[in-house]
């Protein structure tokens, strides 16, 4: 439920709106759905759609964003600020944006498979040729993009073939032309058995 309203002596659009029980496809074909069960949002439609505030909160989510999107002037570009904390890993993977970063994201979706995210903040400064670029493997400028993420207790498969990492504390940090994933202590269980203690892990 909201509002749509002109405000007097103020040029375009104003939006304001609450919503409940919602759900979003996982980050991947099988992942659980995500589950939304608040929604509140103020957006502001002129010269494009301005995102002054929407917030999300459900079981293992909680975040907020603001942003702007179709600016005339640049109109594909994309200008997103996210933060979150609190929320599951699969989840934080769901709402990063498919168009930013997309060989980490990838990476993420399919070698990220537990834990929590203690805190997480995308800042997206993006022309419509930096998206293409990024959606065509091409490079785009470092300013374009700063991310930074913490988690903990993740489980994560570091590469194929070799048993997952888990308990692990990680951390990331992705610009538009350097990518850094640190995992400084976690434990590996081997298929005989064993647990391994692993530290110092940096991709």
């Amino acid at each position: 439920e909201g509002e749509v309203a002109a405000p007097k002596g103020e040029p375009g659009l104003r939006a304001a709106f609450t919503g409940r029980g919602a759900t979003l496809e996982g980050a991947k074909p099988g992942d659980a759905p995500v589950r939304i069960d608040e929604i509140e949002a103020q957006l502001r439609l002129h010269e494009g759609l301005r995102i002054e505030k929407l917030r999300l909160k459900g079981p293992a989510l909680e975040a907020e964003m603001t942003g702007l999107l179709a600016d005339p002037q640049d109109p594909k570009g994309l200008k997103l600020d996210v933060r979150g904390r609190g929320t599951a890993v699969r989840t934080g993977l769901r709402l990063w944006p498919q168009a930013v970063a997309p060989p980490v994201r990838n990476f993420l979706v399919d070698n990220l498979k537990a834990g929590s995210v203690d805190s997480i903040s995308i800042h997206v400064a993006m022309t419509g040729a930096d998206i293409t670029a990024a959606i065509g493997d091409g490079p785009i400028p470092d300013e374009a993009l700063n991310l930074k993420f913490a988690l903990s207790n993740a489980v994560l498969s570091a590469a194929e073939g070799l048993p997952p990492l888990s308990h692990a504390v990680v951390t990331g940090v992705v610009t538009g032309t350097r990518a850094a994933i640190t995992a400084p202590g976690g434990r590996v269980e081997m298929p005989d058995g064993r647990t391994l203690a692993a530290s110092e892990g940096s991709f």
